[in-house]
């Protein structure tokens, strides 16, 4: 069974703030094994395969990934 930590201690085992986690989470890079909406709880091991994996560069424009295009 994966161990479960909230948002504070999964950031700091990562070294990372919990601004980015957040970021990762909206960007659906991430998400959470438990917990609720507000206060999610994340798999160590989901994290780390995260911060592993190669991430969308984003266009200084809108913030979207570079590629796409946004139409109003």
């Amino acid at each position: 069974m994966a161990r479960l930590l909230p948002a504070d201690l999964a950031a700091r085992a990562l070294g990372i703030s919990t601004s980015t986690l957040r970021v990762w989470r909206y960007r659906g890079l991430i998400q959470p094994a438990g917990g609720t909406q507000r206060h999610p709880l994340y798999a160590l091991e989901d994290l780390h395969a995260a911060r592993q994996a190669p991430k969308p560069r984003l266009s200084s424009e809108n913030n979207v990934p570079c590629g796409v295009t946004m139409r109003g």
